[in-house]
């Protein structure tokens, strides 16, 4: 049988409202259940039943798995990013910048500025997946990771360690807040590209 318009959208709901929220994933499980039915024959909603009765569990599964490779894939895009030449050449600016700021400021008034730099970041990137790409923003695996990663690694090592109280050593100090910041901002650049590449690649076959 032949799928229409319809019936590939009605696919996607289910999936959706079966818990499988992420646009990517989704897009290839219904690519899966799609390919499975038109080698049927008969009515859509039966075979559709039939299929789900039989499939669903290991759809789910795979849902969680494919969300647990997602992370994975984060980190490592992340980490290629941080040593592309544009970020290395951005990791020794940095240190000299801290270490001129170290030479005259205390450790307490650095790491007050660096979390309201680290907070507009943190805004930039909310900006950029609500109203920085074009036609909105749907919610992809990778990046959708990757954004909770970068939220969660900032609060807890920037915000609960309190570097500036753990570490009395200031080249370790300009050490941690160099690596900190790239970290971020190569976070963010990656967190666009990704967006970016997901939204042409899955929003734009549907």
């Amino acid at each position: 049988m032949n799928l229409t318009n319809q019936h590939i959208e009605f696919i996607d709901n289910y999936l959706r409202n079966s818990g499988v929220v992420y646009a990517d994933i989704r897009f290839e499980m219904v690519d899966h259940v799609a390919t499975a039915l038109e080698k049927q024959e008969g009515d859509f909603m039966e075979n559709f039943r039939l299929y789900m009765v039989e499939n669903k569990k290991s759809l789910l599964n795979n849902n969680t798995v494919f969300a647990k490779q997602a992370r994975r894939r984060a980190f490592k895009a992340l980490l290629k990013t941080m040593v592309i030449p544009g970020f290395l050449a951005v990791t020794a600016l940095l240190v000299i910048i801290f270490k001129l700021a170290i030479d005259v400021y205390e450790p307490e008034t650095i790491k007050d500025a660096l979390t309201v730099v680290y907070l507009l970041l943190m805004f930039v990137m909310v900006l950029l997946a609500k109203f920085g790409l074009k036609g909105g923003y749907s919610k992809f695996s990778v990046v959708d990771k990757l954004g909770s990663a970068l939220t969660s690694t900032a609060y807890i090592l920037f915000v609960l360690m309190r570097p500036d109280k753990l570490i009395s050593d200031t080249n370790w100090l300009i050490g941690y807040y160099t690596l900190f910041t790239v970290f971020m901002l190569s976070g963010i650049y990656t967190f666009y590209t990704l967006a970016s590449k997901y939204k042409l690649l899955y929003d734009g076959n549907r």
